[in-house]
């Protein structure tokens, strides 16, 4: 290998580490301050770098937002779509909840990410996160579309029903700080969230388990053969 090729690969290692810790810097800022409290100035020092170095692998604040939106969501997205491809028996099963709470605590900016701008009200949220909030719930409800109709919830409860799942699994991750040593000690911790994901897992076999009426009215067929 030639020196001129080994010095064009170390800059280009050197590039993406850069961007990374852009990525991580600009995350950290946008999930605590919003994006309209955010400046270029903000992540490129908290990143290390000069803020006109930021134009180099990002052509503006709004591509460096819509980069960590498809850093922090791709994930969680992937999760959803692999739930779809199950096919409809596998909302009976906890994963898709316990895989997202796994994600999410993983990288706890990515539920923040959300709540703040969602909350917000500026017009960045509906221009980037407005796109993305589509495409993972369109995700979740076609994933809970796909079921048999062995559950309880109507055509028309199934948005309430994602969107409350979200607030249990997201909330937690946003919120855990400020409930820091009520619960827990540290309500991130592996054994803190290993509780609730069995949590998650009882819930969510509550909420999918079939309808009283149409279970008992099951049964007592199942006991006339």
């Amino acid at each position: 290998m030639s020196q001129a090729v080994i010095e064009r690969e170390r800059r280009t290692e050197a590039g993406e580490q850069t961007i990374q810790r852009v990525l991580d810097a600009a995350e950290e800022r946008f999930a605590g301050e919003g994006f309209s409290g955010t400046s270029l100035r903000d992540i490129a020092r908290d990143a290390g770098i000069r803020a006109p170095s930021l134009y180099n692998h990002f052509e503006n604040k709004e591509a460096l937002y819509a980069a960590v939106l498809e850093r922090a969501f791709g994930p969680v997205l992937e999760i959803l779509e692999r739930f779809l491809s199950r096919g409809p028996d596998a909302y009976e099963t906890p994963a898709m909840a316990t895989d997202m709470l796994a994600v999410l605590a993983d990288r706890p900016n990515r539920a923040r990410l959300l709540l703040h701008e969602a909350l917000s009200g500026n017009r960045h949220r509906n221009e980037l996160l407005a796109t993305w909030i589509e495409r993972l719930f369109g995700s979740g409800l076609r994933a809970m579309g796909n079921s048999p109709g062995r559950h309880p919830w109507s055509k028309e409860e199934l948005p309430l029903l994602l969107l409350a799942m979200n607030n249990v699994i997201a909330g937690y991750v946003a919120v855990a700080p400020a409930f820091e040593g009520m619960l827990v000690r540290d309500p991130l911790s592996p054994a803190a969230l290993r509780r609730q994901e069995r949590f998650l897992a009882k819930l969510w076999t509550l909420l999918w388990d079939e309808a009283p009426e149409r279970r008992d009215s099951s049964e007592r067929g199942r006991g006339t053969k």
